[in-house]
């Protein structure tokens, strides 16, 4: 067997895996989706209020964390507050952060 005879062998075998087979898939055309409104398209990018955030967050198992970083819910139900200050750039003092720690 020549060289020829081996990459003649070669392509064909390799050649069988990349060859396009043609499949019957489903299509979409003649279906009829519902469509949102402009009204129900925008309140898909409305901000979330924080009585939905803390609804969420209160409805979750509080041994869960939310990502990699290991911050559990039950750190946010417990310091919640106190972050919700923080992240919301509200004044607050000493006494105020000392009485969100106690709630």
């Amino acid at each position: 067997m020549g060289v020829h005879n081996v990459r003649v062998a070669v392509y064909n075998h390799f050649s069988s895996h990349f060859k396009v087979v043609p499949i019957a898939r489903p299509s979409v055309e003649g279906l009829h989706f519902r469509q949102l409104s402009y009204g129900e398209a925008g309140n898909l990018t409305k901000p979330f209020s924080l009585d939905e955030v803390k609804q969420a967050v209160w409805d979750c198992d509080s041994f869960k964390t939310l990502g990699p970083d290991g911050i559990s819910f039950d750190f946010l139900k417990n310091f919640g507050r106190l972050l919700r200050m923080i992240l919301c750039n509200s004044r607050w003092n000493s006494i105020e952060m000392v009485s969100c720690l106690k709630e």
